[in-house]
């Protein structure tokens, strides 16, 4: 149940390591769940042979990313990977559950689908991003269209890495690990 898209020479050199290195491999697809302790995830994407292009073939490698939605007893989560447009808009048109704490796809990129990023009604943005990128990530555009959803948007570059807990009242928080990496 593969994605098939263009290898690049990046995607060579991980197959190559992870062969090397023998690290065990599994390929899942849609709707296939699995429960890690009191955690159970649901992989939405994507879906064999319906992996949208986009901008260039960087684009058609994000759109491939595997997607899961986390739910455990005090709520849920959305890793949406590197998702660009095009994936999120096709994940919207196959339903896309709520959750409570969103990773926001592509470092917080420009190239996100409005109505992706309000329709998961997240309390809580995770934006995964390096400090001073060369990319411009994230885009004040995308945490501007993250605060007006009515989520608190939190990120590495600024707070260092960022833990999800559940409290001691059963709610989920998110704690700063520290200062950034530089």
């Amino acid at each position: 149940m593969g994605v098939q898209t263009r290898a690049t020479p990046a995607v060579g050199r991980l197959s190559a390591d992870i062969a090397r290195h023998r690290v065990p491999e599994w390929r899942v697809g849609p709707g296939q769940r699995c429960s890690f302790g009191p955690s159970l995830l649901t992989v939405l994407g994507p879906v064999a042979g319906e992996v949208p292009g986009g901008l260039g073939d960087e684009a058609a490698v994000n759109n491939a990313s595997v997607v899961l939605h986390v739910r455990w007893a005090a709520g849920s989560a959305l890793l949406s990977g590197d998702l660009e447009t095009e994936a999120q808009a096709a994940l919207l048109r196959g339903g896309l559950p709520r959750a409570d704490v969103l990773k926001v796809p592509h470092h917080g990129s420009a190239r996100q689908d409005p109505a992706f990023l309000s329709s998961v009604g997240a309390r809580a943005a995770l934006i995964s991003v390096g400090a001073d990128n060369g990319y411009g990530h994230p885009a004040a555009l995308t945490v501007s269209r993250l605060t007006r959803a009515g989520m608190r948007v939190y990120r590495t570059d600024r707070s260092g890495d960022l833990a999800v807990i559940a409290t001691a009242s059963g709610s989920l928080s998110v704690l700063p690990r520290g200062p950034p990496a530089r």
